[in-house]
């Protein structure tokens, strides 16, 4: 079953780069235990990157208003 969800969010994230266009892509899912957004597939970036880029959820962050608030951010520049 774990496999049929990788090959499910694959899939998802090669249908949004080719009909977007995207540079990056990442899809995170909410791990309840730890209230953390966590990498579960990911087009356009370093596995290096991975091992960094959970996120905790909070206001602070881009990405936890966009979650908590159920909001688009829009960022011009996401390395700011």
């Amino acid at each position: 079953m774990a496999q049929a969800i990788v090959a499910l969010l694959q899939q998802s994230l090669d249908l949004l780069i080719q009909q977007f266009e995207f540079k990056l892509c990442v899809i995170r899912i909410l791990e309840t235990e730890r209230m953390t957004l966590t990498v579960r597939g990911q087009e356009g970036i370093s596995s290096k990157h991975l091992g960094e880029s959970e996120r905790k959820l909070n206001l602070v962050t881009y990405i936890g208003t966009a979650f908590l608030t159920n909001t688009v951010v829009v960022i011009h520049d996401t390395g700011h």
